[in-house]
Parts: structure tokens; sequence; C-alpha cells
């Protein structure tokens, strides 16, 4: 055979190893896809009382009453985006509670896709691609918050995309591609209010990566691309503040300090890679070593930006962008858990970082398993120990997921779509029971979503409740549903116990059961 015709056969037999290999990508996002789907087919789409917020304003905009909560309240405490999606689906007849649960299923195996045409462009090994591409099936941060009526998965997805265009116009520096990741940073604000670390990792990359373009046309383009991307939610925030004097809604002072909001990042991504079972210590080496792979990946591009003839291939663009990314969102959430009140940093806020870690990651190990080859003079030998060793950690986020799945497929997803909740002695009298006048409860957002009954909050401590008092004049019943369980008290723990209504108001038992009760208001 001749030197030409094997490189063609060499050439041919590559061609064809990639189609497999994008075969088996597709049939994991499929798969993914599916898991997803058998999660919530019991009750469908986990529910959380933001979740009930998104799907009540959807069916709001579908009304045609625009952006209003199940409690008739401006919806301004998140983004538009979401809730505008559900009501798009709505439109062309899918409820969005059912909606809300395709919708975030395919985001999720889109992800997946995505994330494998990442490996597959910057990891050689066929094997290490299909192998990390398995780590984002797996990943219980993705997991968890897709079978959830959430805003993460979209967002996620809208993340991975920034990073492939982002770097495309890096690499090309077309205006096209400038305008559409523009957009999709758009999008993501809109989506989620952090998407402006999106906007501030795309403009300093603008600036500081362009070395063939002036310091003035790169500043440009920055300027472009940061225009584009925070009118929409610019647009929005303002109109927040005219209908409720507040930008985003509410927000309070922290609770957690700044070393808390750091601890609490890291020893959630530990848990990614080590089990919850082995001691705190051995989660920070485990930890430590994997970040140390991550930093294989900006070393090597260093010394590969200076060997190779084109600093800007697009290849080391997405990895730099992906670096970035990571950095700026983790300050980025860090300085807000430390600023405002919120929920402790845990995997639904952290999972737009796991993609792109396990792409670095990935990046890093096969630079290790090269390194290996190299020094153990066995061409296949390092690369043979990494896959082995990756296929032996993958066991960990495989048994992870399943556990979750199968509770879930049980159960219900967590939020107000479980069993225990759906069997409620309670919320079954009620959707026997339809209650005519004024509802109030410790948990609005279980009785609307489970009862499709709007309520509203029942007193607590910052309520005025005079306005309540001059209510019940009206002759219109004023019902509370009251739920009466350990942890949803000390959730709710700012309304009023039945207790202190009773000494407020008058109290007239309707009905009482073992997880609650109803009662009319005098």
């Amino acid at each position: 055979m001749t030197s030409d015709a094997a490189a063609e056969d060499r050439m041919l037999k590559n061609t064809g190893n990639t189609f497999k290999t994008q075969l088996v990508l597709v049939i994991l996002s499929l798969v993914g896809v599916g898991l997803v789907l058998l999660s919530t087919s019991r009750y469908g789409v986990g529910i959380s009382p933001d979740s009930t917020q998104y799907i009540s304003t959807a069916r709001s905009l579908l009304a045609g009453n625009g952006y209003l909560g199940f409690d008739d309240a401006p919806f301004r405490d998140s983004p538009p985006l979401f809730a505008a999606l559900l009501a798009f689906l709505g439109a062309i007849g899918i409820e969005p509670l059912i909606g809300a649960r395709f919708l975030n299923a395919f985001a999720f195996g889109l992800t997946i896709l995505l994330s494998g045409r990442l490996f597959l462009t910057h990891v050689r090994s066929k094997v290490l691609v299909v192998l990390g591409t398995t780590t984002i099936l797996l990943s219980v941060p993705l997991f968890t918050v897709s079978v959830m009526a959430w805003t993460e998965p979209v967002f996620v997805l809208l993340s991975v995309l920034f990073v492939i265009y982002l770097s495309e116009f890096l690499d090309e520096n077309r205006l096209s591609v400038l305008f559409l990741v523009s957009i999709l940073v758009g999008l993501a604000c809109l989506q989620r209010f952090i998407g402006i670390t999106l906007i501030l990792t795309g403009f300093v990359l603008i600036v500081s990566s362009l070395p063939k373009v002036s310091l003035l046309g790169r500043s440009k383009y920055a300027v472009v691309f940061a225009g584009i991307s925070v009118v929409p939610v610019l647009i929005w925030i303002i109109q927040s503040y005219v209908l409720t004097s507040t930008l985003t809604g509410g927000r309070s002072s922290s609770g957690f300090a700044l070393s808390q909001s750091i601890v609490q990042t890291l020893s959630a991504m530990a848990i990614w890679f080590v089990p919850h079972g082995v001691p705190s210590w051995m989660k920070m080496v485990g930890l430590g070593l994997v970040l140390s792979v991550m930093l294989v990946t900006p070393v090597s591009l260093c010394y590969r930006s200076r060997r190779e003839a084109s600093i800007n291939s697009k290849e080391l663009m997405e990895e730099r962008t992906a670096g970035a990314f990571v950095l700026v969102y983790a300050l980025a959430l860090i300085a807000y858990s430390a600023i405002f009140d919120g929920e402790k940093i845990a995997d639904r806020f952290l999972a737009p970082m796991y993609v792109l870690i396990m792409f670095m990651v990935f990046v890093g190990i096969e630079q290790v398993s090269n390194f290996l080859n190299v020094r153990l003079r066995r061409p296949a030998l390092g690369t043979f120990a990494v896959i082995l060793l990756c296929t032996l950690w993958l066991t960990y986020p495989l048994a992870r997921v399943s556990k979750h799945a199968l509770s879930y497929a049980r159960n219900g997803p967590p939020g107000f779509n479980t069993v225990a909740w759906r069997e409620s002695p309670t919320i079954q009298w009620l959707q026997a029971h339809p209650l005519e006048g004024k509802v109030y409860s410790n948990a609005p957002d279980v009785v609307y979503i489970l009862t499709g009954r709007a309520a509203h909050l029942s007193p607590c401590r910052s309520m005025d409740v005079s306005e309540l008092k001059n209510s019940l004049s009206s002759g219109l019943n004023h019902y509370v549903v009251w739920f009466d369980i350990g942890w949803f008290d000390e959730w709710r723990s700012h309304c009023y116990d039945m207790r202190k209504l009773a000494s407020i108001f008058g109290i007239e038992e309707v009905a009482t059961f073992s997880d609650g009760g109803i009662y009319l208001l005098r």
C-alpha cells in the first residue's frame, strides 16, 4: 500500500470513529431526556415556591393578565423568560406545568449533546470523550435541577452555547456571530439575573483576546456585545422598579459571612467527586486533586499558545472562555451569597459551572495521560491507566443518580409534587370541597399548585392585620388552610400559628386532619 493510500485509509478510519462517537453522544443525550421524563413520570415535574410563581405567571400570561403570580402580586423577583417559555408552550396546547417537565428534560438532553461536542473537539481519545460526556449525563447537580420547574437547565444550556459561539467570534471575528452570542447572553440574563456574569466574561475576553484588532476596535466590539446583551434585562429591571420600587424584588442582607460562602461552595463541589461518608479533609484533598488537574488546562494553554502559530485557534479560545466563565461565575455567586440573604450555596446554584469544570478536567486528564505516556515510554499505558481510573470513578455518580432517579420515580421529585403532599388529607379534602370566599394559608403555593385555588399568605409578623379585619366585615368568607408539619412550620415560621390567629380573630373549625386543617375566620 502506498503512503497516500495509507493516509487516506487512516483518514477514513478516523472519520468512521468520529461518526460512531457522535452517534454515542446522541444516544447519551436521549438517555438524559428519558431519565428526566422517567423520574417525573408519577406526578410530574418537581415544584418549589418559585416554581409555583413561574407556572402561575405563565398561566396569567395565557389569560392575558400579564406577569402576575397566583396571589395577583407582580412577578418581579425573577427575570421573565422562563415564564414566557412556559406560556408559549401553553399557547400551543401544552399546559405550563406539563411544559416545564418537557422543557427542562430536553434542555438537559441538549446540554449533554453540546458538552459532548466540546469534549470531541478538545479530547483526542474517543473513549475519554464518551466518558467525559457520561459525567454530564450522570451529573447530580444537572439532573436534580432538570427534574424541577426551575430556570437552571435552560440557563446551563445557554451558558454552554455562550462558550461555543463567543469562542467562534474570538477566532473568526465575524459580526454575525457577535450578534448571535449577544442575543444568547441577553436571553440568559432574562432567564437568571446571574447571567450578568456572561456579560462580564464576554466583555473582558473580547477586549483582551483579539490581538489582530486595535484596542479601539476591541472596545467597540465589547460595547456592542454588552449593549445588546444588557438592554432586555435592563428594561425588565426598570419596569420592576416602576411597579414595585425594587430593582429585582426584595433582597435583604446576607446571613452568611464571606468565608462561609467560600466553604459552602467548596464543600458542595467536593461532593461531586468524593462520597459523603468520607472525612471532610479527604473531600478537600480530593477536590484539590481535581482542581489541580483543571489547572493543567490553562497551564497547557499558555504553553501551547507560545508554540503554536495561531494563538487564536477556536480550540484555545473555548478553553480560555470556559475557564474565564467558571472563575467569574464562582466569584459572583460567592459575593452575592455574602451580601444578600438567600439560600445556602448548593448544587442548584453551582450547576452552571459543572459542564465547564468537567470539560476542563477531561482536557487536563488527557494532558496528564500524554505526559504519562512519554514518561513511561509506553505509548498507550498512561492513557489506559487514566481511562481505567475514570471508569471506576464513574460508578460513584452512577450510584448517586440512580438512587435519586428511583426515589423520584416512586415518590415524585422534591417539593410539592411528592406522594406525601399529593396524599395529604388536608389537600384531598380541599380538592373535594372547593371553598367559597378568600383563602389564606401558611402554604399558599401548595394550595394553588395542588388544588388550583388561589390563596394568600396567612397573617405574619410583618403584616398589618387591620386590613384583614376590615375585610372580614364585607360578608365574604375568609378561610385559613393551615399545614401542621414540623419542618414546614420551621420553614414558614414567620407566619402566625393557629393559637396566635385565634387570639386575634374568631376561629371556627371547618375540618382538621393529622397534617393540618381548615378554619373559618370570624
